[in-house]
Formats: C-alpha cells, sequence, structure tokens
C-alpha cells in the first residue's frame, strides 16, 4: 500500500522514497476540440510567468495500448482553486500522479516556477498532496500520524505543537487525538488525512477527491477551511465528482475526456460561454398574456417562474420594458447562469463525444 498523504514526497510501501524521474520538456500543442478562453496572447504568457505555481506542459501517459493521458497542458495559478474536473476513467487521477511525481509520463513536463525546477527538480515543501484512498497507517494515533507527516514536510516539532491542536479542532478531531486512525469513521479518516496535508500550510495543496466520505457537516467544514486557505494565499489543485461543491469553490476550471483536455477557463467565463440565450422571471401577481414579447422565441414555464427564450437579436432592455407597459409586477428579471453541472455536461457534448458514462446532472458526476 502506497503511504501518500505526502508533502512533497512520494513513499513506496516499505516507506522508502520513490525515485523521481525527469523527462525531457517536449512543446505542447493544443487538441482542436479544446476550449480556452484567454486575454491577449502576450498579456496572458507575461501573466503566467509572473503568477504560476505549477505549469504542466504537453502530459502524453500510455499504458501499453492505452493511452491515458494525450498532450495535456495547463497552468495552476497562484491563490486560486483550480477544478480538475471529468468523468471516472477520464485521466484524473493519473494526471496528478505525474504532477505528485508517482508516475512517470512519457513525454511533457511538470515545471514549478517559483523554484525554477521541473519534475521532480523543486524543493519538497512546495506541495501537499491528499489522494482519493486512505494511506493512513491504520494502527497509528491521530496525533502521531498528524506529527510524522508534519515532519515529513520539514516542521519543527515546536511549531508541530503549536499547530496542530488548532487543525484538530477545526475538524472536530480534536477529542479523537489520542484514538487509533483505525478506530475513526470513514469520514474522520478522511479529515485526518486533510489535516496532515494543511498543518505545513503548503503553497500548492493537491486533493483528489477531497469529499469523499465526508457528510454535510463534513462537507461544510472542508469548504469553510479551503476557502480560508485560498484568502490566506495557498494554491490549490482540486479533481473531485462534487460538482456542486466545486462550483462553490472554483476560480479556474480544466475538464478532460479520455486523457483530453475540453475545456481550460475560469469559471467565470464558462458561465458566459455556456449561457444560454435566455431569461427567468417572477411576477408578484399573475400577469397579463405574454405572447408577441419582441425577440421572445418560446415562454415556458417552471414552479412559477416564466423562462423566456430569446432570438439572437433579442434586447432584454426592450422586453423588460414590453413587460413594464403591459402591467405586469415583475418581481425578479435575470439572465439565466449555468451552474458547473451544466457546464461539465455541455463541455463534454461539445468536446468530449456527448455526456460522460454515468453523468446524474444531479451536481454529480460518477
Amino acid at each position: 500500500m502506497h503511504d501518500k498523504c505526502e508533502t512533497g514526497k512520494a513513499l513506496t510501501g516499505k516507506g522508502q522514497p520513490n525515485p523521481h524521474l525527469r523527462p525531457a520538456p517536449s512543446p505542447a500543442m493544443p487538441h482542436p476540440s479544446v476550449r480556452t478562453l484567454l486575454p491577449d496572447a502576450a498579456d496572458a504568457a507575461a501573466a503566467t510567468a509572473r503568477t504560476a505555481v505549477l505549469e504542466v506542459r504537453g502530459i502524453t501517459k500510455t499504458f501499453a495500448d492505452f493511452t491515458a493521458l494525450r498532450d495535456v497542458s495547463f497552468t495552476v495559478g497562484a491563490g486560486a482553486i483550480t477544478a480538475l474536473l471529468g468523468a471516472n476513467g477520464a485521466g484524473k487521477t493519473t494526471l496528478i500522479k505525474v504532477i505528485t511525481g508517482l508516475v512517470r509520463q512519457d513525454s511533457g513536463d511538470v515545471l514549478w516556477p517559483a523554484s525554477g525546477g521541473s519534475g521532480a527538480d523543486r524543493p519538497d515543501s512546495l506541495f501537499s498532496y491528499v489522494p482519493e484512498e486512505s494511506g493512513l497507517y491504520e494502527r497509528m494515533r491521530v496525533e502521531d500520524i498528524v506529527t510524522y507527516f508534519a515532519r515529513l514536510s520539514g516542521m519543527e516539532t515546536a511549531a508541530i505543537r503549536a499547530e496542530m491542536p488548532g487543525w484538530l479542532e477545526r475538524f472536530k478531531l480534536h477529542e479523537k487525538a489520542r484514538q487509533r486512525v483505525i478506530q475513526l469513521s470513514k469520514g474522520n479518516q478522511q479529515k485526518v488525512k486533510l489535516v496532515c496535508a494543511l498543518i505545513n500550510k503548503p503553497p500548492l495543496l493537491i486533493l483528489d477527491e477531497p469529499f469523499t466520505g465526508l457528510d454535510g457537516e463534513g462537507s461544510l467544514l472542508l469548504r469553510d477551511a479551503l476557502e480560508k486557505l485560498r484568502a490566506a494565499g495557498t494554491t490549490m489543485l482540486l479533481s473531485s465528482h462534487r460538482l456542486d461543491q466545486m462550483d462553490l469553490l472554483a476560480d479556474h476550471l480544466v475538464v478532460i475526456a479520455a486523457g483530453q483536455k475540453i475545456l481550460d477557463t475560469t469559471l467565470k467565463d464558462a458561465r458566459k460561454l455556456y449561457r444560454q440565450n435566455q431569461i427567468e422571471v417572477t411576477f408578484s401577481e399573475p400577469p397579463p398574456s405574454l405572447d408577441g414579447l419582441p425577440g421572445v422565441l418560446e415562454i415556458t414555464w417552471n414552479d412559477g417562474i416564466a423562462e423566456l427564450t430569446l432570438g439572437p437579436t433579442a434586447s432584454p432592455n426592450l422586453i423588460l420594458r414590453a413587460l413594464l407597459d403591459r402591467g405586469c409586477q415583475v418581481e425578479n428579471f435575470l439572465r439565466h447562469s449555468p451552474d458547473l453541472t451544466e457546464i461539465f455536461h455541455k463541455a463534454y457534448a461539445h468536446g468530449g463525444g456527448g455526456a460522460p458514462a454515468g453523468f446524474t446532472g444531479k451536481g454529480e458526476a460518477i
């Protein structure tokens, strides 16, 4: 079993360092289906040079005759939460293992601009990684295993003693500090992994399915902790099927399908990209007929909300004016903004050959 609640380290099952291998860099060419929204190219390059914490360039990885990753490139910007999304089997976990040095890529490179290094040639303190699988020593006490991983990250004993009580209390583990990991629920074991990764306040935090095993309260506590870390300047790369949680956390999206990147943009721009030409209107009292509104192609009603589908040249201002001129008591007049579930679905439909297998349409891709 890999013990992988690392702070910049990859350990074998025997607890020995796993040799990092560094392939030569190779230029990355974007796949034709990739939707990448960027400002002016020169401005974007300059901004990336100033703010990138991690650069993934042209990563390709094959297992026998199966291509798990094909020419994947993206940048993780400083101080932001980047969501790495995709259906099961898309290649997310393989990509994370390449980034953390647990799997060697066939081509491409992983760059760490802050250290000037690439691949394994970077300080161990640059990131902490929490994998989806447990990776905890089940017979160790909670306080001991947190201390163990904190020391791996380079923390001194005095600093560990000062920081640990606050982190355990934040995740409501302070009363379980003397319990062994095997005695904890799956949700509490997940919290222990997070404390191991967060206690040294890493510049980059990499989380693979961090919400696994957490109930509603645990998810809320985790989201609150991640938001506070972002406010304090921590950069994060999160892979998760919990699209509802990513919708509340993510600043930037990287979506992969069948090992290829199909979307790379901010969440704000993704909402614009996939926004339907639709307006939602609620009324404080039943309106008169809405027939003949200028530029409106179709009107449907959903739980008392009128959903107006607009033509390509329709003007929302003229529609609102027409409603008021008819004496309608308009309570809300909102342009439709897609949530992350809808964005994910449409990204797959555009670049991934249709909706992913197991896509529920309810805030989760399974």
